[in-house]
């Protein structure tokens, strides 16, 4: 019984060190996306901004 109670135990720690891994990757993920995203916003103001300067 303490064998299963141990292994159990484990699994709840080991699932909630994934799920732990999983909301930092997540964020992760969505940080880059948004910074892509307004890095290319910035490119294209600025391309549309100089080709109107010519």
């Amino acid at each position: 019984m303490k064998k299963t109670r141990w292994i159990l135990l484990s699994n709840i720690a080991l699932f909630l060190v994934n799920y732990e891994a999983l909301i930092i990757a997540c964020s992760v993920i969505g940080g880059l996306l948004i910074l892509a995203l307004t890095v290319c916003i910035c490119c294209c103001c600025c391309c549309k901004r100089d080709k109107s300067a010519k």
